[in-house]
């Protein structure tokens, strides 16, 4: 990648190992890539960017004011944001293209964030003890969270809206040991002397993690006897991931560390393939079947092919966009799709023009309310309604409805085919679902992971990778007999 300013002088030329020499003085600033695009970054006297030029000559300009605080931001259409501060430099007010107004104020001490009023002028408020820490939210149907504070500024307790409390104590390093509910469930948590957790407990039992001499978690032991653990070469990266049960996923990487390929017990799973800029280009899964990738010079997808593994094609998408970055356009296998927004770049048409026998025209219009939520659907000439509360939620869409309780959640659902009751924890998790004579009953760890469900009196065990996102990796009937396995790369 080269960058150049000014007049085109290169200042600087990154090389395939990041290696580089410095960057002098402001102006005009080109990137151009390994495809040959080249986008433009300007910059005033104070090195603030004001104009920002994709590959396509789309611009976003930005106006400062002489705090340098950003004032106006406007798209390449011509579409303005803009921003408002008071004189400590908070932001005060915002509007958007379509000048739907968000306002904010401040308390006098400590400068914080004292209330939120969106463009229908829903409300939520906050207040601070003597010491700035947070102590109360009202929500803007009126709903109160709470919070009260130790010694070192750590929550001490937290009350929902309706009113549970968890109770929280930490150790010296200000970590958390241990959290206790109101229901009298409590969960404990242990570390070892580099501050790594060690063991997690709580009512249906014991998880604890093991780490290697770089502090990599190398094994993670579960109830039930359930486990998995890792290798990792040396530059930190999973090469391997086992289970209980010895299956196990072998990683490889290319020469500059992307992720090229996991195999299991049977041969690939999947491999990937990169273009010169790094993005995704290709995916082959293991049957042989694969998806092929292309992009604009803005770098947005512009292909999307899926293959058969002798080439076939199995299904195709094509993206157009208008100069806003917006979807317009949708070429597939099965016909072609045509969008529409209203100046806030929200959908407000969609029409599909079918080329398959099987699958009928769509026409589909939608109507918005000023904080953009959604008040009227038009499918195919049948009109569907909606109703919202001051939480922005669903309470009604055509002839359904929508009950919440006093923290948001959903708890009833009422339609012509019966109703569905849904319950929560103290921390908003989902905790069980009735409909008709089914139930489906959740339990989680603590440290917040589904760990099981219950469907008719029938148990499920779940088994989470604890490292990134926390995939599902297994689910196990009450036997620990394998019912379902989830690879992830």
């Amino acid at each position: 990648m080269t960058i150049a300013e000014g007049l085109g002088a290169p200042i600087w030329a990154m090389k395939r190992k990041g290696s580089r020499s410095p960057m002098a003085g402001v102006g005009r600033v080109e990137m151009t890539n390994a495809l040959g695009n080249t986008s433009r970054c300007y910059f005033d006297h104070w090195g603030r960017l004001f104009k920002n030029e994709n590959a396509l000559g789309e611009a976003v300009h930005t106006v400062f004011d002489e705090l340098g605080n950003l004032v106006s931001m406007t798209d390449p259409e011509g579409f303005n944001t803009t921003f408002t501060y008071d004189r400590r430099g908070n932001l005060v007010e915002t509007a958007d293209a379509m000048h739907r107004i968000t306002r904010f104020t401040y308390t006098n001490a400590f400068n914080r964030l004292a209330s939120v009023a969106d463009a229908l002028r829903n409300r939520t408020e906050f207040s601070y003890d003597s010491r700035g820490n947070l102590r109360e939210k009202i929500h803007p149907d009126g709903g109160r969270e709470s919070w009260t504070h130790d010694a070192a500024g750590n929550p001490a307790s937290w009350t929902n809206c309706r009113g549970a409390v968890v109770a929280y104590q930490y150790d010296a390093a200000g970590r958390v040991i241990r959290k206790d509910f109101a229901d009298g469930y409590a969960a404990i948590y242990r570390y070892d002397a580099r501050g790594n957790l060690e063991e997690t407990e709580d009512a249906r039992g014991k998880t604890t993690f093991s780490y290697n001499e770089h502090d990599y978690l190398v094994r993670v032991d579960y109830p039930g006897g359930r486990w998995l653990q890792f290798e990792y070469d040396g530059a930190g990266r999973r090469i391997s991931s086992e289970d209980q049960l010895g299956y196990t996923v072998a990683y490889y990487y290319d020469d500059v560390g992307r992720l090229a390929r996991l195999s299991g017990p049977a041969g690939d799973i999947v491999a990937y393939d990169y273009d010169p800029l790094g993005r995704l280009a290709q995916k082959t899964v293991g049957s042989g079947v694969y998806t092929t990738y292309a992009y604009d010079a803005a770098g947005r997808p512009l292909e999307m092919f899926n293959h058969a593994p002798d080439g076939g094609v199995l299904s195709s998408f094509a993206y157009t966009y208008d100069r806003r970055g917006r979807r317009t356009a949708m070429e597939t296998h099965y016909g072609n799709w045509t969008y529409r927004y209203d100046d806030a770049g929200q959908l407000i048409q969609a029409v599909l023009a079918s080329s398959d026998p099987e699958i009928p025209d769509q026409d589909i219009t939608c109507d918005y309310d000023a904080l953009g939520n959604r008040v009227r659907t038009v499918i195919n000439g049948i009109e569907e309604a909606y109703s919202i509360n001051n939480l922005n939620q669903y309470t009604r869409v055509g002839d359904r409805t929508y009950t919440y309780d006093l923290d948001g959640n959903l708890i009833r659902e009422e339609g012509p085919d019966g109703s569905t009751v849904y319950t929560y924890n103290a921390e908003n998790r989902l905790t069980g679902v009735t409909r008709g004579g089914d139930t489906w009953d959740y339990f989680y760890d603590a440290l917040g992971n589904r760990v099981g469900v219950e469907e008719n009196g029938a148990v499920i065990h779940h088994v989470h990778d604890p490292v990134g996102l926390g995939n599902l990796v297994g689910e196990y009937d009450e036997t620990g007999s394998l019912l379902v396995r989830f690879t992830h790369g």
